[in-house]
């Protein structure tokens, strides 16, 4: 996507018991880019519900271009999703807390982890009439607004989970070791590995694994006259070859190469200043 296109982002953070299961709505515009590129969505802990109310996206995978469903379930991922606009850009999505598909939800977060389905699988009015009725409603922060009231009216507010405590640090990337987060709780790592796999569907190093590169993501992007070695050592890696394995690994790209290319539908979802090195 053209940096310099009129793109309009906007994250509305829900309030009262819909913040337990989602950590923000957000929305996404922008106009038709004829020069459009695939480009990264990166991995980030949450799982999401896209709703794309305008062109569809295409999405590049082992080789392949697929043209993606309107209504999208996107589990836990640990590598990056690369997708085109084909047209106009206008898509809603619901982003849950790590945990927030804990639930009555037809699957378990482990069975969703790195995988995309249906959002009927969270009910059936997402892929039905929701996107129609948030079309009508030109205004991104109103469209936010209107589907916070929806999800409300669907219930997903009613009996919330609230995540244990060490899955709960590890995800927030407050506590960055196992131990440390057994210890927090009062439980052996086992426990702690066990109800990551069943709250979030990854186990806890890929959790502090996530929680690590979303740092550097916002190092990058913060502080682009910070060396790597300095972004490196503030995210917490161990040193550089730490930095760039896990980097990669997640991007898809060094970060050298991120830092040269980030912008348009990448730099959208890139976490705020205040949250990074």
């Amino acid at each position: 996507m053209n940096p310099t296109s009129s793109l309009e982002y906007l994250e509305y953070a829900p309030a009262g018991p819909l913040a337990a299961r989602v950590r923000c709505l957000w929305a996404l515009r922008a106009p038709v880019d004829p020069a459009a590129a695939f480009e990264p969505v990166f991995p980030d802990g949450c799982p999401e519900v896209v709703l794309n109310l305008a062109a569809p996206f295409e999405r590049a995978q082992a080789g392949e271009v697929e043209q993606q469903a309107r209504a999208l379930l996107v589990g836990q991922l640990l590598e990056p999703i690369r997708l085109r606009p084909t047209g106009r850009t206008d898509i809603v999505g619901i982003r849950f807390q790590p945990w927030g598909l804990r639930g009555n939800f037809g699957a378990a977060p482990v069975e969703l982890a790195g995988r995309t389905g249906s959002a009927a699988l969270i009910h059936p009015a997402l892929a039905d009439t929701i996107p129609a009725r948030l079309a009508a409603i030109p205004n991104l922060e109103q469209r936010c607004e209107a589907l916070e009231r929806f999800l409300l009216e669907l219930g997903l507010g009613r009996e919330a989970p609230g995540a244990p405590r060490a899955v709960a640090a590890l995800a927030a990337g407050t506590i960055r070791s196992v131990t440390r987060a057994a210890g927090l709780a009062g439980i052996s790592c086992r426990q702690v590995e066990r109800q990551c796999a069943a709250w979030v569907g990854l186990g806890p190093h890929d959790l502090i694994r996530l929680a690590r590169f979303q740092r550097a993501l916002a190092g990058l992007r913060h502080h682009p006259g910070r060396t790597l070695t300095w972004v490196a050592h503030a995210s917490g890696f161990a040193d550089q070859a730490h930095f760039s394995r896990d980097f990669t690994r997640f991007a898809g790209l060094t970060p050298s190469a991120f830092r040269r290319s980030m912008g348009g539908l990448t730099a959208a979802f890139i976490p705020g200043a205040d949250e990074g090195a």
